[in-house]
């Protein structure tokens, strides 16, 4: 029988500061007093959270489409106006269609700036 104990460390953790879309300890420092840099840094801790919304929106539009579309009877996600997402039957979808009530959108990345191809065109609400 051979018994062995664990190995203790007593190593620190090392932890580097971060500077995660222009917010954290590190950001200054890695500014290094530029203003351009820091500029860039401000300008993306205001986007954060436009970004996010952004991550979600197309995290959702590539993981649920297909959990929808296999119920019974299938339902497809339409984009509301505030951004949220509602799932509705094909009726549906055509009176939407019929009425002008919804269109066709290509999902944009980075505030809209880049057309995001790893995704589907997707239906939108008009009103």
């Amino acid at each position: 029988v051979i018994v062995t104990t664990p190995l203790v460390s007593h190593a620190a953790v090392v932890q580097n500061p971060s500077c995660v879309s222009g917010e954290g300890q590190a950001c200054d420092e890695l500014a290094d007093g530029n203003d351009y840099i820091k500029s860039l840094q401000r300008k993306s801790a205001a986007n954060r959270e436009a970004y996010a919304k952004e991550n979600l929106s197309a995290y959702q539009m590539k993981n649920y489409p297909d959990y929808f579309a296999a119920l019974n009877p299938p339902r497809y996600l339409v984009k509301k106006l505030d951004g949220s997402f509602a799932a509705y039957t094909q009726d549906e979808i055509a009176e939407f269609s019929k009425n002008g009530k919804i269109r066709m959108e290509t999902p944009k990345a980075m505030g809209g700036k880049v057309t995001d191809l790893t995704q589907k065109p997707i239906m939108v609400m008009v009103e």
